[in-house]
């Protein structure tokens, strides 16, 4: 206690009257020593007063430096979010601006959608804690309300997302700041910062400043989102454009349009196969798929990749929902294949399953929503369209088909054989016609009846369209009936060996099958002309008359054997040739 404060300043009067009265010097010496004491008390005082101004005015620079430093962040890191408007890069400015130094801690954006978490960008972090980051369910439930908060003590240290940070991550990090972004009125993302910016203590103008830069971030990734749902709107709106285009093309089939379609819905949505099935029965879709397209990783795989497909699509078709698959999905329902994504969905028309799509992948890419919308649509299309589609290829199959043999009708092979004549003129290309006779087709009728007669037709025209399958043959080639028990084979773009070896097979076949009906054995053989142009014709009644000559020719040689036509070169012997077989006679 200083001394001033023992001093009984009510006595300092009687004291000094006291000198006067009589004390003398002694009096007067106390008195002088008091009045130092005063002067010290004072001095002190003012002292103390100057030392206290003092101390206030250095406090209230030091605050206007830390507002000065404050205020020229927030200009800056304004002025920088208020032109920036890409949402990475915004996240880039403010990550650089919380951490400065990475060597003093760390920030880190993470990315949520449908419940999953995933580091966006980070600074500072290791690798190591941006693969195993996790977030506590309480953290994001704080975050949720787009307020700044720190997570500290022992909350911090007992956290799930502190004990998913590495020792080095640890290292120095007592708190962390975190404050949540919101899109669409919900929580889309996190940023988490071991300092604020950088200053050693954060206050509230910078979390003021911190909330205000992440409104702006959320407000960028609404824009962004509004943004890319038009662009999702435009795209989808295009692609249904297109594939509506594709329906309303002239194609020369029903079958060729869908085929079209789904081919063009599998490139849309980045799908390795597209398969489309129709329902043949009311209880499930059928195992023979109406068009499949698409590659094949394994032509060894094919049978059990087509398999996969078949059990994806029944799952739709089952339970009248569009399905979709990932690899453990896949794994679960007994599906093991190269398949890695699948989706399926229900083509339905008045409450029943009438067929369904199957999307599929082998890649590591998983459909996205954009595809499943374009592949329901796809499917509410074809449901309203396909039937009427398919209504249609069957009217136009009948006018087209044979009835009694399922081959071309005659007009159909008339119209074919004008235009592949045509086209084998313009590009100096082949065109071969075979020209086959049942041999003794009469005397079949006659000994066993039309029943009998009309089997054997049958029964020729089935192993001759067999015959040609089996020798994958071009898809433009026609197989006809071309009149009683004649057949006729239309090979756009095969020489005259080719031709010869193909009707050599065809004559093979009908000879080693067996015909049997009503428990009768018939023996069946044909007669085989080969022509082709441009060797022995040069327009279609030409190349008719020739296979028709070569024709003669063979039954003439004794039946069940192939001729091929004379040339139309003078200089060249005029007799057809005959490949011999063996002939038969009832």
């Amino acid at each position: 206690m200083p001394l001033i404060s023992f001093v009984n300043w009510d006595a300092i009067p009687g004291v000094a009257h006291a000198a006067f009265g009589g004390w003398g010097v002694t009096a007067l010496g106390v008195i002088c020593i008091l009045q130092y004491v005063v002067y010290l008390q004072r001095t002190r005082a003012n002292q103390d007063e100057t030392a206290s101004a003092f101390h206030e005015i250095r406090s209230e620079l030091d605050n206007i430096q830390k507002d000065h430093r404050i205020t020229r962040l927030e200009n800056r890191l304004l002025r920088e979010f208020v032109s920036e408007t890409d949402v990475d890069r915004a996240i880039r400015v403010l990550l650089n601006n919380l951490i400065p130094n990475t060597d003093r801690g760390f920030a880190v954006s993470l990315e949520i959608s449908d419940k999953n978490i995933s580091v966006g960008q980070s600074r500072g972090l290791s690798r190591e804690a941006r693969k195993a980051l996790i977030v506590d369910p309480e953290i994001l439930a704080r975050a949720a309300g787009g307020e700044p908060f720190i997570l500290e003590g022992q909350e911090f240290r007992t956290s799930c997302l502190a004990g998913s940070l590495t020792v080095a991550d640890r290292r120095h990090i007592h708190r962390l700041f975190i404050i949540g972004i919101e899109s669409e009125d919900a929580l889309s993302g996190l940023v988490i910062a071991t300092h604020m910016f950088h200053a050693e203590t954060a206050d509230q103008r910078h979390f003021a400043l911190l909330k205000q830069l992440v409104q702006r971030i959320s407000e960028l990734r609404r824009a962004a989102l509004a943004l890319e749902s038009q662009r999702h709107e435009l795209t989808r709106t295009n692609d249904i454009l297109e594939l509506r285009a594709i329906t309303d093309t002239r194609f020369e089939s029903p079958v060729d349009m869908i085929q079209e379609f789904m081919t063009a819905l599998r490139g849309k949505t980045a799908a390795n196969r597209a398969v489309l099935y129709i329902s043949t029965t009311a209880e499930g879709v059928s195992r023979n798929s109406f068009v499949r397209c698409g590659t094949v990783p394994n032509p060894n795989v094919e049978r059990q990749l087509c398999q996969a497909e078949d059990a994806i699509a029944a799952q739709a078709h089952s339970t009248l929902t569009t399905q979709v698959f990932n690899r453990t999905d896949l794994l679960r329902h007994g599906i093991r294949s190269f398949l890695t994504h699948a989706l399926a969905v229900p083509l339905v028309r008045k409450g029943a399953t009438v067929g369904a799509i199957c999307l599929s992948r082998d890649s590591s890419d998983k459909f996205h929503d954009a595809d499943l919308e374009l592949a329901m649509w796809a499917a509410d299309y074809l449901a309203g369209t396909i039937l009427n589609a398919l209504q249609h290829a069957q009217v136009e199959q009948r006018a087209r088909t044979d009835g009694l043999t399922g081959m071309a009708n005659r007009a159909s092979f008339d119209e074919a054989i004008k235009n592949e004549v045509r086209s084998a003129n313009e590009t100096d290309g082949y065109c071969s016609l075979l020209l086959l006779d049942i041999d003794r087709f009469k005397v079949i009728n006659d000994k066993f009846g039309h029943l009998v007669g009309d089997h054997v037709l049958r029964s020729a025209a089935q192993t001759v369209l067999a015959s040609l399958e089996r020798l994958r043959t071009q898809d433009r080639v026609l197989a006809a009936r071309y009149g009683g028990e004649e057949f006729a084979v239309l090979l756009p773009g095969v020489n005259e060996t080719g031709a010869a070896r193909m009707a050599e097979v065809i004559r093979t076949a009908i000879s080693d099958h067996t015909f049997v009906f009503a428990g009768a054995t018939i023996p069946t053989t044909v007669s085989i002309g080969v022509a082709t142009l441009p060797k022995h014709a040069e327009d279609v009644n030409q190349l008719i008359a020739a296979a028709d000559g070569a024709l003669y020719y063979a039954k003439e040689s004794g039946r069940d054997r192939v001729a091929i036509a004379r040339s139309t070169d003078p200089r060249r012997d005029d007799t057809p040739v005959t490949l011999p077989g063996a002939s038969q006679s009832l």
